[in-house]
């Protein structure tokens, strides 16, 4: 496989939206609502609305990132990674600044 899937766009836009949809209903959830659910939409959501939004812009920044994204340039692993770290740092400010959990 040289190039990446005619359907790489529409799966970075799934990505996101799932992220994004997943957040919104996170944040309209009650306070009593906290369990690993809502940790996991926390922890993973933002990483994955990050790396998505990368992917609409270019879908081989998605698809570097996975097993079937050897042959793509380094650069895009790099931008990916990049995307995935400012992802982790919205999840660190969402988990311990905007949602405390309490634990």
């Amino acid at each position: 496989m040289n190039e990446i899937p005619p359907y790489a766009r529409l799966v970075a836009i799934g990505m996101t939206v799932a992220a994004a949809i997943g957040l919104v209903v996170n944040h309209f959830l009650g306070v009593e609502a906290q369990g690993a659910a809502r940790l996991m939409i926390l922890s993973i959501g933002p990483i994955a609305f990050m790396i998505g939004l990368g992917g609409i812009v270019e879908p081989k920044i998605l698809w570097a990132l996975g097993k079937y994204g050897d042959h793509l340039p380094f650069k895009y692993k790099v931008i990916g990674g990049i995307l995935g770290g400012i992802g982790l740092l919205l999840t660190l400010v969402l988990v311990f600044l905007v949602y405390p959990l309490n634990l």
